[in-house]
C-alpha cells in the first residue's frame, strides 16, 4: 500500500487551513457533519476550497473537486486549443449536472465524464493534495461516493483528521483510497476536529444503535411504542467505558400518558418554560428520541436528565398530535432556545416500523373508527430547498392523517402533485373497502400506481392486498400489522 512521503510540516499547514474553515462552518448543517476540504498544489497554493454550509448539499470533497477543475479550466483558456477547451467545458458541465442531480451517480461508471476530463487535461490534480477533516464516504446513495470522485479526479494524496464513526463508513473510505493507490494519512489535528464536530459524532455513533432497537410494547393496551430518551454526555464519545454514563428513560407507558392527553387539550407541556431556566445547559450533549413528542421530551429533560442538551434528535413526529412537525419543533425551541432540533434522522432504515407506529397513533385518537382509514406517506427525494437541487439522505414525512374512506379519492389526487422523481411509500391501515367504496377504491389506486412508477403501497389488511394484486394494481405489499391492535 502507498505511504505518505510529505513531511509533517506540510500536512500540518494544510490541516491548519482546514480547521480554520471548519470553525466558521454553521451549526445549520446538523445532522450532517461539518466538513471542510482544500486542495493544495506542490507549492502549497490553494487550487480550491469548500466548506459545507447547509444540510443535504453535495459533500465537500465532491464540491472541492468540482471547484478545482473550474479553476484549472479558467486558467487554461489561453493555453488550450479551442476544441480541447470546449470539450473540457462540456465534460465539466456534465459532471456538475450529475453532482447536483440527486441519485444520478450510482456507481463508478457514472463518473466517466470526470475521468475523461482529468485525462483530457493531462491529470492536473495528480501532484495535488486533498486535505479534509472527516473520512470520505465510500458508498453510493443520494450522493456519490467521495472516494470514487477523488480517485476519478486523479488525486494521489489525501490527508484526513479522523475516521467517520458511522458504521456504514468507518474505515471503509480510508481502505478504499489506499487500495486504489492513493497515499492516505489520518490523525493530524484529530482532537481539534472531533471537538468541532462533537454533536455529529454522537449522532453518527448512537443513532443506528438506538433506532435499530425499536420494538412494539408487550401489552396491546399500552401506548404502541416505548419512547426512548437517550442522553449522551460529551465525555462518552472517547471514553473507554463507552455507555457507562448514558442515561436512558422510557416514556409513554401508563400512567404518563396523561401528559399526552394534556398537550392535545392545551397545546403545550404542563411544565412552564421558566422552570427550565434553573437547569444547566450542556452544548456538548445530545438527547435522542424515537418520536418528536414535545411534552415527553420536556418531561425527560426536566424530571429525568436535568440537563438541557445541545441537540435533540428525533426519528419522526408523533402522529397522535394535531400539531405538525414545525409546530412541535417550535414548542421545543420555546423551552430550549439554544438547542438544535433535528427530525427525520435514520428514518430510511426503520421506515416500516415508524409507519406502523404512526398508523396506530392516528387510529387511536379517532373516537369513531367506523369506515375510517389511517394513511402515512413517506418519501425519498424531497429537496429542502426547491431552488437548490439538493436533497437529504433521510426519508421525509409527506403526510399522516385519518379520514373517512369516502374521501380517499380526494387524498390520492393530492398525492399526484408530488414530483415524478420522488419515491413514495403509502402506508394504509383500516377499512379500505368499507361500505360501498370497494370498486371505486380499487379503480383509484390502479390509476395512481400505473401513472406513478416510483410509488409503493403497503397495507396492513392482507385481504385488501390480495384483492388489489388480483385487480392488477402494481407494487402492493402486505405490512405485518402487529402494531395495529386497537
Amino acid at each position: 500500500m502507498p505511504t505518505v512521503t510529505r513531511d509533517s510540516s506540510f500536512i500540518s499547514q494544510g490541516m491548519t487551513e482546514v480547521l480554520s474553515m471548519l470553525c466558521a462552518a454553521p451549526d445549520a448543517v446538523l445532522p450532517d457533519p461539518k466538513v471542510a476540504a482544500i486542495i493544495l498544489d506542490r507549492s502549497l497554493e490553494a487550487i480550491a476550497r469548500y466548506n459545507k454550509t447547509k444540510f443535504g448539499e453535495p459533500h465537500s470533497e465532491a464540491k472541492v473537486v468540482l471547484k478545482s477543475f473550474e479553476t484549472i479550466i479558467r486558467k487554461c483558456k489561453g493555453q488550450l486549443a479551442t476544441d480541447t477547451l470546449n470539450r473540457a467545458k462540456s465534460l465539466l458541465k456534465a459532471f456538475r449536472t450529475k453532482l447536483f442531480t440527486p441519485g444520478s451517480i450510482r456507481s463508478d461508471s457514472d463518473l466517466l465524464e470526470l475521468r475523461q476530463l482529468a485525462d483530457l487535461l493531462d491529470d492536473p490534480l495528480g501532484s495535488a493534495t486533498l486535505f479534509v477533516n472527516l473520512e470520505p464516504c465510500s458508498h453510493f446513495g443520494k450522493n456519490p461516493a467521495c472516494t470514487s470522485i477523488i480517485i476519478a479526479a486523479g488525486i494521489k494524496t489525501v490527508h484526513l483528521s479522523h475516521f467517520d464513526p458511522d458504521p456504514d463508513i468507518k474505515g471503509k473510505g480510508y481502505q478504499t483510497l489506499r487500495s486504489h493507490g492513493t497515499a492516505t494519512s489520518v490523525g493530524c489535528f484529530h482532537k481539534e476536529s472531533m471537538s468541532i464536530n462533537r454533536l455529529f459524532l454522537q449522532i453518527a455513533w448512537f443513532m443506528p444503535r438506538l433506532f435499530g432497537g425499536i420494538h412494539p410494547t408487550a401489552n396491546p393496551q399500552d401506548p404502541p411504542y416505548v419512547m426512548i430518551g437517550l442522553h449522551v454526555p460529551r465525555s462518552e464519545i472517547r471514553s473507554k467505558d463507552l455507555g457507562k454514563n448514558i442515561q436512558i428513560h422510557t416514556f409513554g407507558v401508563p400512567p404518563r400518558r396523561t401528559t399526552i392527553q394534556k398537550i392535545q387539550r392545551s397545546g403545550s407541556p404542563r411544565i412552564k418554560p421558566s422552570s427550565l431556566s434553573a437547569i444547566r445547559y450542556d452544548p456538548d450533549s445530545v438527547l435522542f428520541t424515537t418520536l418528536l413528542n414535545p411534552p415527553a421530551i420536556i418531561e425527560m429533560i426536566y424530571r429525568r436528565f436535568k440537563i438541557i442538551p445541545g441537540a435533540i434528535i428525533s426519528a419522526v413526529p408523533d402522529m397522535s398530535f394535531v400539531f405538525g412537525k414545525e409546530d412541535c419543533i417550535q414548542i421545543l425551541r420555546d423551552y430550549c432556545p439554544n438547542t438544535h432540533v433535528c427530525v427525520g434522522v435514520r428514518m430510511a432504515s426503520i421506515q416500516d416500523k415508524l409507519a406502523r407506529i404512526s398508523l396506530r397513533r392516528r387510529l387511536m385518537v379517532e373516537r369513531n373508527k367506523q369506515e375510517k382509514i389511517a394513511i402515512v406517506v413517506l418519501a425519498k427525494g424531497v429537496p429542502p430547498d426547491q431552488k437548490q437541487r439538493v436533497e437529504t439522505r433521510y426519508v421525509e414525512l409527506v403526510s399522516a392523517t385519518t379520514l373517512h374512506v369516502s374521501r380517499f379519492e380526494e387524498y390520492l389526487i393530492m398525492l399526484k402533485f408530488l414530483r415524478d422523481n420522488i419515491k413514495c411509500t403509502i402506508y394504509i391501515s383500516g377499512g379500505l373497502f368499507a361500505g360501498s367504496w370497494r370498486e371505486k377504491t380499487i379503480e383509484n389506486l390502479k390509476k395512481l400506481m400505473i401513472g406513478r412508477k416510483n410509488f409503493e403501497i403497503r397495507c396492513t389488511d392482507e385481504e385488501v392486498v390480495n384483492v388489489l394484486k388480483e385487480a392488477g394494481v402494481p407494487r402492493v405489499k402486505y405490512l405485518d400489522p402487529y402494531w395495529e391492535i386497537i
